[in-house]
């Protein structure tokens, strides 16, 4: 039967519309042909003759004379005449303190903070202060023990906490009026940083020296800056600087951020930061080469797998340690081994397990001075082993490495050697949430929680999928400011121990889950799934396998956030949805209200930038999707407003979903992923027929930005006319008894 040409053109004209393309059925000549053609502008330029023998030509041609060109010097005389009007051109910014965003700091406008000296008597213009004016004050490192300290200048370790605060702001007039985006405000400190002569072997000798800077945005060292302060406190990567002994002028710009430090009500909103200075010593006191990356307690940065006792092997074949360039010059490393030899207190001797391997590249793997670099190697158990001893299994690794920039071309600079062990965690059964490994898209070694259904898991109505008994995914997406193997994250769906599902639990590669669950941190949830196969042959895996394109979403707070991004981003691969306590978007929770003025084009141009992130803007692409909200009523650090708007937003379009409050409940406490109602909903959902939720006959898809869309309905939009824009497109699915379709 043939098609009526009516059904083709509106086919046509769905796929102009989603691809961008011009829709002219009755070929008519619409003048795009013109607009193709390449401009002329250049071409008649060219036509006309260059001028030649003007009185620049000869200026340069003969400086030795003296030359009078009228023109010019009206021009310039013009230019002193609009000067002294104020008219003229506005003056070329140089220097740091004239930024290309001057606005971001006050202190600009009166010369910069670098350039101005400490005097009690003077003032500068704020518009939070009573008055309008704020000074200088006086402060204190307090140390960890809270008590007024003077750091010993003799040490080769100092640690403080700086805090700072305005009480005569009546914060709670601005909170009142502005919410939330009140309590954010910028400062600047300044401060002395002195590096000892002990152990050094001048006054002018260079002292290397690392220097933690938690919740620090920007800091100035002796004028020189140095962008990128530890704002979220990792502690993964501190500035090292080579200094010499004395003092040395240490800037700070402090920045309260809501989102990091946490909102207040009736209580001052202080900026609290610590600063540690560590001076680093290799042997015999003489200046270190190449080190672990650690948090200044000791604690070094790695990402390695568990242990699994039950089956005598690592969980995953992957690891990463984090190199730090502690030389002023390049370092290169060329291999990473295992060793040849084990040590005196390890009961588990390493050569005869692990063999440890830098994973395959072009050229080794450089570093800058003062640089940390993850580095990733392979693992790789040699046999089976009995690890149930109440020894904890070593992970013993040597870096072959070399100084001085090679250009990615082996040269023949002296090779050295680092050795470094690592304990790994053990887990009694691979049944138990345990660590595994895989390679985020970046190139970079991340790590989820993994717990495998259990053997007595309920799933009387598992399907077979592809000849193969597969399962749902059960994502649980962590708050700010968690590590996906902290016992609060790995251990939430314990009372729920028979789920029919694969419990996964991503880190999101740092512990705010890198851009909140968005582009960077979902990539890595996806990975973390694409990774469940590795496993299962590597663990020799009979039960049921992992069915990687149906997810059940749930998430807390910032992962109750990442779960609408899911839910807007991914429908297609999701079979239910549990946001608990979570907000809608970034400028939602703590909106932009105080920031500095600008032009509305450049407003425009940031907000367009953030569309993607506005989840309720994308609710039509949940249609179809069981959703259970839930939120506590006394929530008092995502407002329950969050969920009951997004509840009353899923309900505009027509769609349903579930919400309700616990009363009096507050933002987290233990049972608050498997309360009742949440705990229906997951068995519901888990042990049922696992299909895709059924996309409505007539559904709408709303972009906004293409490249992290996944599909609706099967449907995947390739690009937009307008970048810049959202784009609703409303669709509506053939019956399979048109057959004229």
């Amino acid at each position: 039967m043939s098609v009526p040409k009516a059904r083709l053109l509106d086919l046509l004209k769905v796929q102009c519309r989603i691809f961008s393309t011009t829709f002219n059925p009755e070929r008519l000549r619409m003048g795009n042909k013109v607009l193709r053609q390449r401009l002329r502008g250049p071409a008649l330029v060219d036509y006309y003759p260059k001028r030649v023998g003007t009185y620049k030509d000869l200026t340069r041609a003969y400086p030795e004379f003296e030359t009078w060109d009228d023109d010019e010097e009206e021009r310039l005389e013009d230019i002193q005449v609009a000067k002294a009007r104020g008219k003229g051109r506005p003056k070329k910014k140089t220097t740091k303190d004239e930024a290309a965003w001057p606005s971001s700091d006050s202190l600009t406008y009166s010369g910069g903070f670098h350039n101005l000296k400490c005097d009690p008597a003077a003032e500068y213009p704020s518009s939070i202060t009573p008055n309008g004016t704020v000074r200088w004050s006086q402060s204190r490192l307090d140390d960890d023990s809270g008590l007024h300290h003077a750091i010993d200048k003799d040490s080769t370790r100092a640690r403080g906490t700086l805090e700072v605060g305005f009480p005569n702001v009546d914060w709670s007039a601005l909170q009142a009026v502005y919410g939330w985006a009140a309590l954010q405000y910028q400062a600047w400190a300044r401060g002395t940083l002195f590096v000892s002569t002990q152990g050094s072997k001048g006054k002018t000798a260079l002292v290397p020296v690392a220097l933690y800077s938690d919740q620090v945005l920007e800091l100035w060292i002796d004028d020189t800056p140095h962008f990128g302060g530890d704002f979220y406190s990792s502690r993964r990567a501190p500035l090292v600087l080579w200094l010499t002994p004395g003092s040395h002028l240490l800037e700070l710009r402090l920045i309260r951020d809501v989102r990091s430090m946490g909102g207040a009500w009736r209580v001052e909103p202080v900026i609290k930061v610590t600063l540690e200075a560590r001076e680093l010593r290799g042997p015999n006191a003489g200046a270190p080469l190449l080190g672990i990356a650690d948090d200044g307690d000791g604690i070094r940065s790695s990402v390695l797998p568990d242990l699994l006792e039950d089956i005598g092997r690592v969980s995953s074949n992957l690891g990463s340690v984090a190199l730090r360039n502690d030389h002023l010059e390049w370092i290169s490393v060329w291999d990473i081994s295992s060793t040849d030899s084990p040590s005196a207190d390890i009961f588990c001797f390493v050569e005869d397990v692990f063999e440890i391997s830098l994973l395959q590249r072009l050229g080794p793997i450089r570093l800058a001075p003062g640089q940390t670099r993850p580095v990733p190697f392979a693992i790789k158990l040699k046999k089976k082993n009995d690890f149930r001893s109440n020894s904890l299994p070593t992970l013993s690794i040597i870096i072959e490495f070399a100084i001085g920039d090679v250009d990615g071309e082996e040269q023949n600079n002296e090779r050295l050697n680092a050795v470094h062990t690592f304990t790994l965690r053990k887990v009694t059964s691979m049944y138990e949430p345990h660590k595994i490994t895989f390679l985020h898209p970046s190139g970079i070694v991340s790590y989820a929680v993994l717990r495998p259904p259990a053997q007595n898991a309920t799933c009387a109505h598992a399907p077979k999928r592809d000849d193969a008994e597969k399962i749902p995914i059960l994502l649980n997406l962590h708050g700010a400011g968690l590590e996906a193997d902290s016992p609060q994250v790995a251990h939430t769906l314990d009372p729920l121990p028979r789920l029919c599902a694969w419990a996964l639990f991503p880190t999101g590669v740092t512990p705010w889950s890198s851009d909140d669950w968005h582009n960077w941190g979902f990539a890595d949830v996806e990975a973390a799934i694409a990774a469940i196969p590795t496993w299962t042959e590597n663990a020799d895996w009979n039960g049921p396998a992992a069915d990687l394109d149906r997810w059940l979403v749930s998430g807390h707070s910032n992962g109750g956030q990442g779960v609408w991004f899911a839910l807007t981003h991914r429908p297609d691969k999701i079979i239910a949805a549990t946001p608990v306590s979570g907000y809608l978007s970034i400028d939602a929770y703590v909106p932009y209200t105080l920031r500095m003025e600008m032009d509305p084009s450049m407003t425009h141009n940031l907000r367009a930038a953030l569309n993607d992130y506005k989840h309720e803007m994308l609710v039509e692409n949940v249609a179809g999707i069981p959703i259970l909200q839930q939120h506590g009523s006394g929530d008092d650090n995502v407002p329950v407003y969050h969920s009951r708007r997004m509840h009353e937003l899923i309900g505009r379009t027509g769609i349903h979903s579930e919400y309700f409050e616990l009363d009096g409940a507050p933002h987290w406490f233990d049972g608050v992923m498997t309360t009742n109602r949440l705990s229906a909903f997951y068995e519901k959902h888990l042990d049922g027929a696992f299909t895709i939720s059924q996309v409505p006959e007539q559904f709408a898809i709303m972009i906004a930005n293409p490249g992290s869309m996944g599909s609706k309905g099967g449907i995947v939009v390739d690009q937009l006319m307008s970048p810049d824009q959202y784009v609703l497109e409303s669709l509506e699915l053939a019956s399979k008894a048109d057959e004229s379709f």
